[in-house]
């Protein structure tokens, strides 16, 4: 076994240039280390040794680091692609360039061979390992854009994105829903002030430093290389920047923990307005995905089910025994010809916000097409019940037809069945449609029971 005096030795070989180096054995323990990385990561050298170097790098360079120092051979100082960000005393991180160094086969204390020693080095990463590596990680990040994933996944990306990039930087990235609902993800080294003041947050009533960077970007547009956020002069070391949709909504807002009072540098505004703008799109992505999921199973006028939902609800259950109920109006043509469409979508929209608000909470109701609906009540527990319930809905739905004119409501016709065991659930539909047709025949205002 190689003596500590040996590993300690090895130290030797760090260069003056670098800001200092550690010494690893081939389990990746550190064998030696010196003052200077102490001092950056914090660490003392007692509570250093014996610990995995791999324990210092973020959690998302550890696969890279590992495999670079894993892959060292007897040659000479090669360094390690990329840049690495490793644990500072401030409990964030610092970004460096690496070189690995292969020291050979030890010899242990009675001259028998010891352990592979590494020397890892650590210097300033330049300007030009900043600049390929953001290029990289830049494109790499528009996959977040592509691959289906949640919203917390992706800004925890976003978020490492930035602080792979930025030193001892913390984000902490607050979204609004649609709702006014708030949440904060990515939340880190903040004060409790803003920790509170970011879960209390609403669009209507923004925190004070979000007003402030709200009222900014519309002053400022922010359409510069060099401007995307409002630092605070009283907290020079954080910066706020808003995140608004293609109409300039607000969507949310992130708050950056600096570890500098400085002024940014412009390589610096160039990763928080990709930040921003990646942010963006992945909102955006998300309301247009929820959209589209929502028009895939709803009617965009009524808001009620589609017809393809409806059906791959019922066929999802077995819906022997329960009621389905038909409707259509009675002489809607004549809206839409004499008041015009806008007038027959107010109509249509009324008709089923009031079907809606009648039926138990159980019914699921859809519109079909036009002017006809469909309610399933999969907790019926009679014929008898749902015929009662079915001529009810008949008085429900006489909405006003014209303001101007109360006396004018909406008749229609109705039909009700109950599904009966094994039948198919588009069969079922069509009995149902048929008692509807059944009523209509018959002069309309009416209920059929099949």
């Amino acid at each position: 076994m190689t003596s500590e005096t040996d590993w300690t030795q090895r130290l030797d070989s760090v260069s003056d240039e670098s800001l200092g180096g550690i010494v690893v054995d081939e389990a990746f323990r550190i064998r030696a280390i010196t003052d200077d990385v102490l001092s950056r990561t914090g660490l003392t050298e007692q509570n250093a040794v014996d610990k995995s170097v791999l324990d210092l790098f973020h959690p998302v360079d550890i696969g890279r680091a590992a495999a670079v120092i894993g892959r060292a051979a007897p040659s000479e100082k090669a360094t390690a692609p990329g840049i690495y960000r490793m644990v500072s005393d401030q409990s964030t991180w610092d970004i460096y360039e690496m070189s690995v160094v292969h020291l050979g086969i030890g010899t242990g204390e009675n001259g028998e061979n010891g352990e592979n020693a590494v020397l890892l080095e650590f210097a300033a990463a330049g300007n030009n390992a900043r600049t390929s590596s953001l290029v990289d990680e830049s494109i790499e990040l528009t996959r977040i854009l592509t691959e289906p994933q949640t919203l917390r996944e992706s800004f925890r990306e976003v978020a490492d994105f930035a602080e792979r990039n930025i030193d001892r930087l913390s984000l902490s990235i607050t979204v609004f829903g649609e709702d006014g609902s708030s949440a904060t993800f990515c939340q880190r080294d903040l004060d409790e002030e803003t920790t509170a003041t970011n879960a209390a947050a609403h669009p209507l009533s923004l925190p004070a430093h979000v007003v402030v960077a709200l009222e900014d970007v519309k002053k400022h547009a922010w359409s510069s290389e060099n401007e995307v956020g409002t630092i605070d002069p009283e907290l020079p070391s954080h910066m706020t920047m808003v995140l608004l949709d293609l109409e300039e909504n607000l969507l949310g807002y992130v708050d950056a923990s600096r570890a500098t009072n400085d002024a940014p540098k412009e390589e610096e505004w160039r990763v928080y307005r990709l930040v921003l703008q990646t942010l963006r799109a992945v909102m955006v992505k998300a309301q247009l995905t929820a959209r589209l999921d929502y028009l895939d199973q709803n009617d965009p006028l009524t808001g009620l089910r589609n017809r393809n939902h409806l059906l791959t609800m019922m066929s999802s259950v077995d819906p022997s025994h329960s009621g389905v109920v038909a409707l259509n109006l009675d002489g809607f043509s004549w809206v839409n010809e004499e008041l015009g469409f806008e007038a027959g979508d107010t109509v249509l929209s009324s008709v089923a916000a009031s079907i809606v608000n009648f039926m138990p909470p159980s019914a699921v109701t859809a519109r079909l097409s036009g002017d006809e609906f469909l309610v399933w009540l999969p907790a019926i527990t009679s014929a008898d019940e749902l015929f009662r319930i079915a001529e009810q809905l008949r008085s429900v739905t006489m909405v006003p037809i014209d303001n101007s004119d109360r006396r004018q409501r909406t008749r229609c016709s109705i039909g009700s069945i109950q599904v009966m065991p094994g039948e198919p659930v588009d069969k079922a539909i069509h009995r149902a449609v048929t008692a509807m047709a059944i009523s209509k025949a018959d002069g309309g205002d009416r209920v059929t029971h099949g």
